[in-house]
């Protein structure tokens, strides 16, 4: 007789990662688990390596994020 075997559901692993990190994360992890929403966790922890191997990351503004002035708040 084979053992049961538990299945693990990415949005738990996300959760319990999220829980060690910052509100973003835990909002990220909550909010978005399903469809599109993998893309944005995977892009999320690509650049969070990203950044532990010492990596930079540039932001550019147009159109209405500029008119908007959002780079005074990313300042």
């Amino acid at each position: 007789m084979k053992a049961k075997r538990l299945k693990i559901r990415p949005e738990d692993v996300n959760t319990a990662l999220a829980r060690k990190k910052g509100a973003v994360s835990r909002f990220i992890a909550e909010h978005y688990r399903h469809f599109n929403a993998a893309a944005l966790m995977d892009a999320a922890k690509g650049y969070e390596a990203h950044l532990a191997a010492g990596g930079q990351m540039m932001v550019t503004l147009a159109g209405a994020m500029s008119t908007a002035e959002l780079g005074i708040s990313l300042a």
